[in-house]
């Protein structure tokens, strides 16, 4: 399209075939250079979304300028519930309507740049009066009027242009008002020219039709304006002027094209050809802030043009973030999010894998494991994929658990199974970490913490731990829960006749009584939380800001729950500290303002349980103190990873790792044999990670302390286990 041909403003001077097909480019060679020369724009269409009016951008924006008028007639899909609720008079169809377009603007996600400029436009539209937008429902005999199937939509297509000069266009096809009907889909229309006298007949025709059924005299349509409590979101929505209107997809495409080249660094390169020598099988086990994201991504570069990826995840925050990057990587791919950021996947994900088959560019189809576990998603992954794509599974060792098997069971992607976690291996579950290791061919490359800070990838840090005892009424409660734990135990061991040192955790699997385990994990919970939940925990806390001040910088505070983050967000408020919480509950946008804020250093801490733990990129973070006691190492691992991302002046991260060991030398109590492993296990897990800290000689000198207590009080050779 040129720029004669958007001031023209008469049609006669465009170049215009006769048909269309989907052999042309009918968004580019009709729409754009039509809709910039239209005064007036009647349209009638099965389906309409607000994504044709960024793919039509360049010619809207001279129909804002100059145009009068859109007129648009579009149905609305009716479920066979809604259907039969009308039909019994339980309800109408305003209030169906009403409902439906209510709940399609709640779920919108305003944080999609794309999403939210289509919507603006749109609002905008209708907030001017340029466009006037009617719902139709098809009826027979005064009833809704239903598909085979129970559902009903109303599916006329075709639409009327007329120029500044009267003269009119008419096309009649099988395209519907969508960004997808008029790039993607292989749908053709012929068109008809009022100048034309063999073709004003059909523009006639279609005229009539289109008032008779704008105005509610169709015998077989009924009609009904948008609710005024939609009208009213939609202005509360709109911007107060458009200067112009750009697509936001080709502002990221032109983006794109504009960064420099990216280089991998030498240990991504590494993985990805591990990953190909393998048979494009396998898990890259690599330390957080090594880039196992864009390794995954480059990786997948090298498969064919055309290719499908599903990409699995845990949590929504994780698909934000991913999406982030693939619209980097591949600005031109198509993707679709099956998740509860998007409500109607389950009816689009079909819809979205035919349309996209035979087109070129990797396709992405991004889901939350949750999702994935569905019987629809796996059906329709099975039934329309087959086989014929690539499988990418981040934080592969959720995909371990019991309600996430059935995916390794139930998907056979023959292009590819890549697995990334920088902890693999599931904690106390065998099972799950066997079926992982053997879906996906093992671990195939491995790049390590002590890699990462020596290669630079990622900062160097300090380890601290705090002693935390405990009040004089948890010591009396945890030993009186340990004592209940060692007389059941030696029973089970007399009752069973097993060894004397056979541990716990050997005893608890082989049990058939499933009574006596149950009572045994109620004792061990309990004895745990009072670790977790240590009253001291909050005054240590309070000691470690107070001291290092603002040697912390920013810093995330991980709590063990809500009830613990409220005690120390009350402390810390009292001494005016200022800080942020970020929760699970929380809203997906108040999550992202707290970030924000925290990035900026408007605040300097952010109080948070679980929230934090996998895959939410925060490099601004100097520092982390942890009360939240866990006999995980992934946890640990994964939050440590939180705060050793690079970023801008930051030379070092600190950790405060709060440590309750119960007894001192002033406790005159016999340790009993149940309780050793709990602590081994702890000090095991410090030393690990003391590994590779710099500056921390205090903590040394701290854990070989605790280790000379820990011997005369039962002796680490000697540990039964919990």
């Amino acid at each position: 399209m040129n720029k004669s041909d958007i001031l023209s403003r008469n049609f006669t001077d465009l170049s215009l075939k006769q048909r269309y097909t989907s052999q042309d480019d009918t968004l580019n060679d009709f729409l754009v250079p039509v809709i910039a020369n239209s005064k007036y724009y009647y349209r009638a269409s099965g389906y309409f979304s607000s994504s044709i009016l960024a793919a039509a951008a360049r010619g809207l924006v001279y129909f804002i300028r100059n145009g009068e008028k859109m007129y648009l007639i579009t149905g609305v899909l009716l479920s066979q519930k809604d259907v039969e609720a009308i039909n019994t008079g339980l309800t109408t169809p305003p209030e169906i309507i009403e409902q439906k377009l209510l709940k399609e603007l709640e779920k919108t996600d305003f944080e999609d740049v794309i999403i939210k400029k289509r919507l603006e436009v749109l609002a905008w539209l209708v907030s001017q009066g340029k466009l006037e937008i009617k719902l139709a429902i098809p009826v027979e005999s005064e009833k809704i009027k239903s598909s085979p199937t129970g559902e009903a939509i109303w599916h006329s297509k075709f639409a009327i242009f007329e120029d500044f000069y009267g003269n009119k266009l008419h096309i009649e096809g099988s395209i519907n008002e969508t960004a997808k009907g008029w790039i993607d889909n292989a749908e053709s229309f012929s068109v008809h020219r009022s100048w034309i006298e063999g073709e004003r007949g059909y523009i006639l025709s279609a005229e009539e039709e289109f008032w008779v059924t704008w105005n509610n005299t169709h015998k077989k349509v009924r009609t009904y304006t948008i609710p005024d409590a939609v009208k009213q979101k939609l202005v509360r929505i709109a911007p107060k002027e458009i200067k112009e209107i750009v697509d936001p997809e080709e502002v990221l495409r032109k983006r794109s094209s504009s960064k420099k080249v990216i280089k991998l660094w030498p240990h991504q390169e590494e993985a990805i050809q591990a990953w190909y020598n393998n048979g494009r099988k396998g898990i890259l086990s690599m330390a957080t802030g090594s880039g196992k994201t864009l390794t995954a991504l480059f990786a997948i570069k090298r498969l064919p043009e055309d290719s499908f990826v599903v990409l699995l995840v845990p949590t929504r925050e994780l698909v934000t973030q991913w999406v982030k990057e693939i619209k980097w990587i591949f600005p031109e791919s198509p993707m679709i999010i099956c998740s509860g950021q998007n409500l109607n996947w389950k009816s689009t994900l079909k819809e979205f894998i035919l349309a996209y088959q035979r087109k070129r560019n990797k396709k992405f189809i991004i889901s939350t494991m949750r999702s994935a576990s569905s019987d629809i998603f796996i059906e329709t992954i099975n039934q329309k994929l087959g086989e014929k794509y690539v499988l990418i599974v981040d934080e592969v060792h959720r995909l371990g658990a019991k309600k996430s098997r059935g995916i390794m069971k139930d998907l056979n992607p023959a292009l590819g199974r890549l697995g990334l976690s920088a902890t693999p291996t599931r904690i106390w579950d065998d099972v799950g970490t066997d079926m992982i290791m053997k879906y996906f061919g093992g671990i195939i490359y491995e790049y390590s913490l002590k890699d990462a800070i020596r290669d630079g990838r990622i900062v160097p840090y300090e380890y601290h731990i705090e002693i935390v005892p405990l009040t004089e009424e948890e010591l009396y409660e945890y030993k009186d829960i340990s004592r209940r734990i060692y007389r059941k135990y030696k029973s089970i061991l007399a009752k069973y006749k097993l060894p004397e040192n056979t541990p716990l955790k050997e005893i608890l699997a082989r049990l058939e009584d499933k009574t006596e385990v149950k009572t045994i994990q109620s004792l061990l919970l309990k004895r745990a939380n009072i670790i977790k939940k240590a009253e001291n925990k909050i005054q240590k806390t309070i000691e470690i800001l107070e001291k290092e001040g603002d040697k912390l910088g920013r810093c995330l505070i991980y709590c063990q729950d809500t009830e613990q983050l409220e005690f120390l967000a009350k402390e810390m408020s009292r001494r005016g500290y200022k800080f942020l919480k970020y929760l699970g509950v929380h809203e997906k946008e108040k999550k992202a303002n707290h970030l924000r804020l925290f990035r900026e250093g408007v605040v300097r801490f952010l109080l948070s349980i679980r929230c934090l733990d996998e895959g939410i990129d925060i490099p601004a973070s100097d520092s982390a103190v942890v009360l939240a006691s866990s006999t995980s190492p992934r946890e640990f691992i994964q939050r440590r990873g939180r705060v050793l991302r690079k970023a801008p002046n930051k030379e070092k991260a600190i950790i405060y790792d709060l440590f309750v060991f119960p007894y001192d030398e002033t406790y005159n109590y016999d340790i009993e044999p149940t309780e050793i492993e709990i602590f081994e296990k702890e000090l095991n897990r410090s030393l690990v990670f003391l590994e590779s800290a710099i500056d921390s000689e205090d903590t040394l000198i701290k854990l070989l302390r605790l280790y000379r207590k820990l011997i005369p009080l039962g002796g680490m050779d000697n540990a039964c286990g919990d």
